[in-house]
């Protein structure tokens, strides 16, 4: 990444610190925080607790006892300096395959996504089906990944009432996101498979 990025370290809690990039939802931003959570994670710094990604921050986690917030900063500041310099490996991304079922009864809100994108099931089915997604971060439930980018076409809102259970194993849509949901669970996407 260029040098010009724009990231800052802000105190998240009495024994964690919060690397903050540019506040918006970005495929090549996430990959950044993933790159920076790989080097720290390989690095293993005795202070180290815990690192949590999300989508354009990364918040870690120290022990109060043989670390400051100072300290863990200035850590940070060397980390991010190799990162912007490209002297760090690439993340390394696994691709998961999922088979969906498509069929009305499992595609609660397919009909709701149609009308959105003016598309056929089949051209949603197609148009979804085609995409290789990136997860941004792990959330919401143990397990949750939001997935993107959803094509432009099916990028339809999250719907008005959520549903109070929603199946295990249920593919969604809400705005640029998808997600499988791991467990049953209460939830807003519309449900395609």
């Amino acid at each position: 990444m260029a040098s010009s990025m724009q990231v800052s370290i802000e105190v998240a809690g009495i024994d964690s610190a919060m690397v903050v990039f540019e506040p918006k939802v970005n495929k090549q931003l996430n990959h950044q925080v993933h790159i920076l959570r790989d080097m720290i994670i390989r690095a293993q710094p005795s202070w180290l607790i815990d690192v949590v990604a999300a989508y354009h921050s990364l918040m870690i986690v120290y022990d109060i006892q043989t670390t400051d917030f100072d300290r863990v900063e200035q850590w940070l500041k060397n980390q991010l300096n190799q990162l912007q310099q490209h002297k760090v490996d690439g993340h390394q991304a696994n691709i998961h395959e999922f088979f969906v079922c498509f069929d009305a009864e499992f595609a609660l809100d397919m009909e709701r996504v149609c009308e959105h994108s003016c598309l056929s099931s089949s051209e949603v089915i197609e148009r979804y089906s085609a995409e290789t997604y990136h997860v941004y971060t792990i959330g919401f439930a143990p397990g949750f990944a939001y997935l993107g980018d959803v094509p432009e076409p099916l990028q339809v809102p999250r719907v008005d009432t959520p549903r109070t259970k929603v199946p295990a194993g249920s593919v969604a849509i809400a705005n640029q996101q998808t997600a499988i949901y791991p467990r049953t669970s209460p939830g807003g996407w519309n449900i395609i498979g």
